[in-house]
């Protein structure tokens, strides 16, 4: 949840200033903005899902030094 919100207001930071003080025409600031958002949300998910791997590489070493020593 707090992903999407910081990519809400990635995008929202991106738009405003470009339209108001760059003049820059909607037309191109939005797909900026969705960029940024997009990329916030991007950057979120990779680092859920490496932490995801992190954890389940972790609990197959612990099963595994377990079942070593049951059959040792």
């Amino acid at each position: 949840m707090w992903n999407r919100i910081a990519a809400i207001l990635v995008g929202i930071a991106i738009i405003f200033p470009l339209e108001r003080w760059a003049a820059v025409p909607w037309y191109f600031s939005l797909p900026l903005g969705a960029l940024g958002y997009g990329c916030v949300r991007y950057i979120g998910y990779f680092g859920r899902e490496r932490r995801n791997i992190k954890n389940v590489m972790d609990e197959a070493v612990k099963s595994a030094k377990a079942r070593d020593q049951i059959s040792n």
